[in-house]
């Protein structure tokens, strides 16, 4: 769905990217459907104040700022993933476990995703991608909490919320009650 001469002026990871949205809006995931799109609309309807813990352009800058080796092996898994419909299968799984709560189904989703990749590259992008994220939005969050702002409702990505760098655990190490509805 790409003209060849479009994604020949694209660099990896923009051709990686405008592929799997794609494939996968092709496959009814539909990023105005999304769950952060959606709290988003919800809130500003309800005149709730809605602060970005990210920009669009701090997200792009994050692929862009890639070593070409890992942006290269990004655009090598989309390909792999077209190919063997693992991109559709693993978006399929990622979904039915984030709307089930199933945290172990999300973190062992997401490690099979990293290791079809080249472990340098799978590794520069959970460093890069999710923990370094994690600790900026970890600190947006409580920065917010701090100023007294109230309730707090943050929207992030499933991959933000396992493992022992997401805010989940990070907020019950600094000694949040955290619950799971």
């Amino acid at each position: 769905g790409v003209p060849e001469g479009g994604a020949r002026m694209m660099r990896p990871f923009l051709a990686a990217m405008t592929l799997s949205v794609l494939e996968l809006t092709a496959h009814g995931f539909d990023p105005a459907r999304g769950v952060d799109s959606v709290v988003v609309q919800r809130a500003r309807a309800a005149g709730h104040r809605v602060v970005e813990l990210e920009s669009l352009s701090m997200q792009v800058a994050l692929f862009a700022d890639l070593s070409p080796a890992t942006q290269t092996a990004l655009l090598d898994a989309t390909l792999r993933g077209l190919d063997d419909r693992s991109m559709l299968r693993d978006a399929r799984q990622l979904h039915d476990a984030w709307r089930d709560g199933d945290a172990a189904a999300l973190t062992a989703t997401l490690a099979d995703e990293w290791a079809r990749m080249p472990a340098d590259a799978a590794r520069e992008l959970q460093q890069r991608l999710v923990d370094a994220r994690n600790d900026r939005m970890l600190a947006r969050v409580t920065a917010l909490h701090a100023a007294g702002a109230g309730d707090v409702l943050v929207a992030i990505g499933a991959a933000h919320l396992v493992g022992d760098t997401g805010l989940v655990e990070q907020l019950r190490r600094r000694g949040w009650r955290v619950t799971q509805r």
